[in-house]
């Protein structure tokens, strides 16, 4: 008994080792391909003061974070510019600003927290309406953990679409100031989108590595060796 209690454990142990993954996610530039991907989402329009289902807050570290509708002033060097952006002048919008060097309690950042787990994320963002920033970094956690992270790069003209697919769940999006040699980065973002479906649970079985049915061959075969000769004593 103690002989088939060793060789269950080890099997148990294999095939946990064989479970573990690093987290897997695929990050796209072009909507329709997320679309395409993703099939069934939410979407966060920014058009009022009410989040969309799953969402539960969005929070700006500097308090400077907020839903703007129309073309909104920024100030730049000390100038104040009108600046419309590319969601046309009516659309809604989020606005931000992540710093590099300090602000109360901390760098700037916001954070956009879900009361679902999530495993896809998208939206429009325009990162030059104050000229090129820092870009920004997306931290992606799951119950206070980082899952992973990756950045929101500069896109060729400002503005574009950006979003990833991930095989890990997240709850919560922390966006900070990326690694661009800038002191901060004023964005915008619209058409939020998220979908809470389990893509893992979705995903056909995947098969075990050889290596892994080889061991567990070799265990079966240890446990027929060990209990044959019995098996014909048992006969005789």
């Amino acid at each position: 008994m103690r002989k088939k209690t060793i060789l269950l454990t080890a099997l148990t142990a294999a095939l946990t080792a064989t479970g573990a993954s690093a987290a897997t996610f695929d990050v796209f530039n072009d909507e329709t391909q997320w679309d395409e991907r993703v099939v069934n989402w939410t979407t966060e329009d920014f058009e009022d003061s009410a989040l969309a289902k799953g969402l539960q807050n969005i929070e700006s570290k500097t308090g400077i974070g907020r839903i703007e509708r129309g073309p909104w002033t920024i100030e730049t060097s000390g100038l104040l510019k009108s600046n419309s952006l590319n969601f046309g002048p009516e659309e809604g919008q989020w606005r931000d600003v992540l710093t590099k060097h300090g602000s109360p309690g901390g760098l700037a950042r916001t954070t956009i927290r879900f009361d679902i787990d999530v495993t896809s994320f998208g939206a429009l963002f325009d990162i030059l309406p104050a000229s090129k920033g820092t870009s920004i970094l997306m931290t992606f956690n799951h119950g206070g953990k980082t899952v992973f992270s990756t950045e929101v790069a500069y896109f060729k003209g400002g503005t574009g679409f950006w979003g990833l697919v991930s095989e890990n769940v997240f709850d919560e999006i922390v966006m900070t100031h990326g690694d661009r040699p800038a002191l901060k980065e004023t964005y915008a973002m619209n058409y939020m989108k998220y979908d809470r479906k389990s893509l893992a649970a979705d995903s056909p079985a995947v098969p075990l590595p050889g290596a892994l049915w080889m061991f567990v061959s070799a265990l079966v075969g240890m446990t027929f060796v060990r209990r044959n000769p019995r098996a014909k004593r048992a006969r005789a």
